[in-house]
């Protein structure tokens, strides 16, 4: 390349203002990218410490919890707290019951009035 061809290009005044314009937002926007990712691997190099601490602590709180099951007794319930669990399950299964006869949605609830209007006349 010992000889160079130089090209000249010509621009007028408001066009190399603007081309100016044009190149110093590009810049500031590709920085504030720039800005942006790496503030983004700031904050997840953050989120997977954090992680990996509140891991370590689940495990270790685990571990605790099977030490105290194997520690404490293990209980017997006397059989007329047997039956008074088996009377609250049996009362749990009609309120399951009734929630599903009458539904918490409205179309499941109009449905039931039409029934209900159609059984009356």
């Amino acid at each position: 390349m010992s000889e160079e061809i130089l090209i000249h290009v010509g621009f007028q005044y408001d066009e190399a203002v603007i081309a100016k314009r044009d190149l110093l937002s590009l810049e500031m926007d590709l920085l504030e990218a720039v800005k942006t990712v790496t503030n983004y691997h700031s904050l997840r190099s953050e989120e997977l410490k954090l992680r990996l601490k509140l891991y370590l602590r689940t495990k270790e709180y685990l571990s605790l919890l099977r030490q105290l099951k194997r520690i404490l007794p293990k209980y017997k319930l006397p059989k007329i707290l047997k039956d008074i669990e088996e009377e609250k399950v049996d009362l749990n299964k009609i309120k399951e019951e009734q929630e599903i006869k009458y539904g918490s949605d409205v179309d499941s609830q109009l449905e039931e009035i039409r029934y209900k209007l159609k059984s009356l006349q």
